[in-house]
Parts: structure tokens; sequence; C-alpha cells
């Protein structure tokens, strides 16, 4: 199983990450979240050249209904969409590949793994992967100030920790196409604690794309019995 945790390695947390960020040279953040709520869609391609499993209506009506609030939530100019480089489209398709690489790949471990076993396998294969890059880019010692090993620790701790932790259970009790649905709740969490913390103006239309985002995820699970 080893070459199949390098493989998360490479596809989840290096590829993944790398191609989106990229992506952001070339298009503006929302065409990019707007386009990162198809990552569904890639799933539900998946199972069906993997599995041979037919999409369920409510899975396709999920889908796109999740697209459609995601679009609300992110307030995107579809008239954007052509504006950008192919490029930019390039990566966000790469990106979207290889996510659903690294879900695919989970569900098959999880199989045979725990969830902690498999967390702490997938992030040493990440340390391995990554090791000759970090070592040749790591800043001097006087960039790391207090505030920034706090922030580090907690982004560590925190959000790669229990975050991937949460996550890859998930993909263990439900599977990979709702899983990649539920990734629709990022831009709606993410103005949510917006609000909440920066003071930001949440408007009517972007509750609204946020309810229908939640309730397209609840319905979809709620079918599943699960």
């Amino acid at each position: 199983d080893i070459p199949f945790f390098f493989i998360c390695a490479i596809f989840g947390d290096i590829l993944y990450f790398a191609s989106e960020y990229q992506a952001m040279s070339y298009l503006p953040v929302s065409i990019i979240t707007i386009m990162l709520a198809f990552v569904p869609a890639v799933s539900i391609a998946g199972e069906v050249f993997i599995y041979k499993r037919k999409p369920t209506p409510a899975i396709i009506v999920g889908v796109l209904v999740g697209i459609a609030g995601v679009s609300l939530v992110v307030g995107a100019d579809f008239r954007q969409l052509l504006d950008g480089k192919i490029i930019g489209y390039i990566l966000i398709f790469f990106a979207m590949v290889s996510w659903n690489i690294y879900n695919f790949v989970t569900a098959r471990l999880g199989r045979d793994y725990g969830t902690l076993d498999l967390t702490l396998y997938q992030t040493i294969g990440v340390l391995l992967v990554a090791a000759p890059w970090i070592f040749f880019h790591m800043p001097s010692a006087s960039v790391f100030t207090g505030e920034m090993m706090l922030s580090i620790l907690y982004l560590g701790i925190v959000s790669a920790g229990v975050g991937l932790l949460i996550y890859v259970n998930a993909v263990r009790v439900i599977g990979v196409t709702p899983c990649a649905l539920y990734s629709n709740m990022l831009p709606v969490s993410t103005t949510f604690f917006g609000y909440i913390f920066l003071n930001e103006t949440i408007s009517p239309i972007q509750i609204l794309g946020g309810i229908i985002v939640i309730s397209a995820g609840c319905v979809v699970i709620w079918l599943h019995g699960k």
C-alpha cells in the first residue's frame, strides 16, 4: 500500500494546492470557487468509470443545485468566465482531477486502515515527498517570530491535522461523491466566519445561496441513509 499513500500525498496535498494557487494568477478567485464546485461532477464521472455505478437523480440534482448556491454565495460575474486565460481553466481542471484521485485512493485504503492510521501515513508521505523542496526553500530563522510559530502550529494541528482526520473519516463513512458535494460548503462557511471575525457584510442573496448549498448536501446525505 505504500505507493497508494504516496499517490495521496502527491495528488491530494501537493498537486491539488499547487494547481489551485497557480490558477489564481490567471482567474478571479470567485470564478475559481465556481469551477471547484464541479468537483462532485468529476467524482460522479469517476464512480461511473471505476465502479460502473450510475449516479442517482438526487446526486445529480444535488450537484447542480450546489453549484447554483455557490454562485450566489461568491457573487461571481459569469461574464468573467470568458476573460480568463485558458491555462487557468486547465490548472483548475487538473486540481479537480487531482482531488478526486486523492478521494478515490483514500476510500480504497479506508477499507483496510483506521482513520487515525490512514491520516498519519498520508501525512508522513507528504513530508517525505516535500522534504527536498522544504530543505532548499526554508527561510532564515529570523522569519519565525512567536506569532508566526503559533499560526503555523494552529494550521498544522487544527486545519491540516484535525480537519484532515475528520475528512478522511467522512470519506470512509459516506463515500467519495457525498464528501465532494459537501466541499461546496467551504465558501458558505468562509462567508459566515468572515461575518463573525472580520465584520464583513452578508447580502440576502448570499444567505439564500448558503441555504441552497446546505440544503442540497443534507438532502443527498439523507437519501443515502447516512
